[in-house]
């Protein structure tokens, strides 16, 4: 929900005359979601060495939502500019299957497996107008329409394990086949992509002494684009925006070069790893002028990026009471590329630095009192760069004797009225534009939870989470 005032100020570039226009916007979206979730494990060893193993998942989840926009005079917010409606329905069903076979040969192991992945969204938008001086609503073509997505993957991969004395090495190979389709009504538009993409990966560790050891790696990632950000149907995210996606994003690629060192003392670590990240694809947000007071914001990919930094971890038990962590990240972030199918060159640069820690006391009666921070500082993006962002937590937790039942009292994005937590400004420009944003979001959560433990065999029992629902679910 966003409550804002707007003073839009024009100017005639030819005359120099001056015309100004103030108005109330009160913007409000609603989600909801029914999530239901069915997941299947079988395992047979042939022996100790050897193990099969089957899974199965199934996946629906019935997103729908609404969002309100309402421009009306200012001071006089009786009398309506402009109202709009756009409800949607976008539900969604995803399948998983997963075979693996392990082998363990003396200090050796050998892996191997296949998984299929599915899912299909059948979303309707509407983007509907209030006739004014009327109760009667009608629909705008251009902003509303029928989108099916589905995206079928294919995975096989082999894996290597070994050890020695001194050294521990791991290698492994994932060949994966992608297929997208991407279906509009109102333009009768069909998007496809296929993609055929091999995932090495290998990392050797060798033990300098007891209590250190050397680590050199390199893995490639895929970061997939969600259904939100494929959707090319404009909603009006506030007055000022329309935001949409692009059908034809591609996935970031991301292939990570590391350097580190672990180093253990009694039940305490410290680790310090140099990486070098080089990033095909990036996803990003960007702007354009869709009319003198509205901007068009599109995501797309912003040609390539490069990170190089250091990261670092210490983890200490102060007494058997306090567990100290403190961890930071600091790097040089590079961006280029063009965009709007090649009109425009972007390059951006930024050295960026984040900060969290945790602390946690582990008190008589299972007492727990835990207090952690984050902070991440201002770091560039295609068109600007995005502020500093703060959030601290603080959490009490008791759990019962047996360890079946807990009680949780949570104090999320901790600010009590000093106006830093939870809150970034976001900054934009282009050729033709220049746009700066503070985003306050809900300070001071206050949240209290029960909870039981299931167990079986003094294990206690893992349940599935929902995965492709919670990717997808801000599309509404």
């Amino acid at each position: 929900m966003a409550d804002l005032v707007y003073h839009n100020t024009r100017q005639n570039l030819s005359t120099g005359n001056l015309s100004s226009f103030t108005y109330y916007n009160e913007n409000t979206q609603n989600k909801e979601g029914i999530f239901t979730l069915v997941n299947l494990d079988y395992s047979h060893d042939f022996s100790k060495d050897s193990r099969l193993s089957f899974s199965g998942l199934f996946e629906r989840a019935d997103l729908s939502g609404i969002t309100y926009n309402l421009n009306v005079q200012y001071p006089n917010i009786n009398d309506t500019i402009q109202y709009t409606v756009n409800p949607n329905t976008n539900p969604l069903n995803a399948y998983r299957a997963k075979m693996d076979y392990q082998k363990t040969i003396g200090s050796c192991s050998f892996q191997t497996g296949y998984q299929f992945r599915y899912d299909h969204q059948q979303g309707e938008f509407l983007y509907q107008t209030l006739v004014n001086g009327s109760k009667q609503f009608v629909t705008d073509p251009n902003f509303s329409s029928s989108v099916r997505v589905s995206n079928r993957i294919h995975a096989g991969y082999v894996q290597y394990n070994g050890s020695s004395k001194a050294f521990n090495y791991a290698a492994g190979l994932r060949l994966e086949r992608s297929e997208r389709d991407l279906l509009l009504s109102n333009t009768g538009r069909q998007n496809q992509l296929r993609l055929t993409n091999l995932f090495p990966s290998f990392q050797i560790r060798y033990a300098l002494s007891e209590h250190s050891i050397l680590k050199v790696g390199y893995n490639k990632r895929v970061k997939r684009t969600n259904n939100f950000e494929l959707n090319p149907v404009p909603e009006r995210e506030h007055s000022e925006t329309l935001e949409q996606g692009d059908p034809d994003l591609l996935p970031e690629f991301t292939g990570t070069y590391e350097a580190g060192i672990e180093y253990s003392f009694g039940k305490n670590t410290l680790f310090a790893t140099l990486y070098h990240q080089r990033i095909a694809n990036p996803i990003q947000r960007v702007n354009s002028v869709f009319a003198d007071t509205i901007l068009n914001r599109v995501f797309t990919n912003a040609g390539s990026a490069l990170q190089t930094g250091l990261e670092a971890n210490l983890n200490i038990g102060l007494g058997r009471v306090w567990q100290f962590i403190l961890g930071g990240n600091l790097y040089d972030y590079q961006i280029k590329g063009r965009i709007f199918n090649g009109a425009l060159q972007v390059q951006n640069r930024s050295l960026v630095y984040s900060i969290n820690s945790t602390q946690s006391f582990n008190l008589p009666q299972n007492w727990l009192l835990q207090l952690s921070i984050n902070y991440i500082s201002q770091r560039a993006t295609a068109q600007g760069e995005d502020g500093a962002f703060l959030t601290p937590h603080f959490t009490v937790k008791k759990t019962t004797a047996n360890k079946r039942w807990y009680f949780q009292f949570q104090w999320l994005n901790m600010d009590a009225g000093l106006n830093i937590s939870n809150r970034q400004r976001i900054t934009t420009w282009g050729n033709d534009f220049y746009t700066t944003t503070h985003y306050i979001y809900e300070p001071d959560q206050l949240q209290f939870s029960v909870g039981f433990n299931l167990s079986r065999k003094n294990r206690k029992i893992v349940l599935p989470k929902v995965k492709w629902a919670k990717k997808n679910f801000n599309l509404l």
